[in-house]
């Protein structure tokens, strides 16, 4: 018994053009792509990374 795959999440932010193999698997296979940005990077001045 195989199941059915309807949903995938993607730990990475929503591609901002149409050309993602996310995007193009889902179409194809008839599947919804949930975009989650789990890590988010900020900078922080070197004098304070030194700290």
């Amino acid at each position: 018994m195989a199941l059915k795959i309807k949903k995938i999440l993607v730990s990475q932010p929503k591609p901002t053009n149409d050309k993602s193999p996310y995007l193009e698997l889902a179409e194809r296979n008839n599947l919804k792509v949930d975009f989650r940005p789990f890590i988010k990077v900020e900078g922080i001045p070197a004098k304070e990374f030194r700290q």
